[in-house]
């Protein structure tokens, strides 16, 4: 099942991390996460993230702390 969240950031991901976050990141206890889409929202630093799976607190996990990304969430809606 589909899980749809809007995400807006402290700073706007580069492609690299936008790559990482799509394929899948180790967020830890030896989770890594399956294959989401990333897509950019309307706004500055505004995505939406698909995902297919719903670990704890799983997104907030990717964005932060993964894979040495250090974005802040400044804003997480579950939309779907």
């Amino acid at each position: 099942v589909d899980k749809e969240y809007f995400v807006r950031s402290d700073e706007a991901l580069d492609d690299e991390d936008i790559k990482k976050l799509t394929e899948g990141v180790y967020i830890e206890d030896g989770l890594i996460t399956k294959e989401a889409l990333l897509k950019k929202a309307e706004g500055e630093n505004e995505y939406l993230l698909i995902i297919r799976e719903g670990k704890f607190h799983q997104v907030k996990r990717m964005f932060y702390g993964c894979w040495m990304l250090y974005y802040q969430l400044l804003c997480l809606f579950h939309i779907i």
